[in-house]
């Protein structure tokens, strides 16, 4: 599998935000805070979470999915997990 750049991964959470929380993609910016800018409370984040790890096929740990503040922090922990996935070295001994 292919890294996945960060302006797709931007689009593809905006679609899930856009989606769970029924706020226009105009309200979406990376400093938005998902409570208080565009409504989410604790049952929309784990909607969130679980959409993420369904459109990315990814696991996101509780430890990763505290403190998730703003729409940036989502973009970050995707990217981090997607792409450290991706990057997952080879088993192959070192010689």
């Amino acid at each position: 599998m292919e890294k996945v750049v960060k302006a797709e991964i931007i689009s593809r959470v905006n679609a899930i935000l856009v989606d769970k929380l029924g706020c226009s993609e105009e309200m979406i910016k990376s400093d938005a805070q998902l409570g208080n800018d565009l409504g989410a409370d604790s049952l929309d984040a784990v909607e969130i979470i679980m959409e993420c790890e369904r459109e990315f096929q990814i696991t996101i740990l509780d430890s990763e999915a505290e403190g998730l503040k703003t729409c940036e922090d989502v973009y970050c922990m995707v990217d981090k997990i997607v792409n450290a996935e991706e990057a997952t070295p080879s088993t192959a001994p070192a010689e």
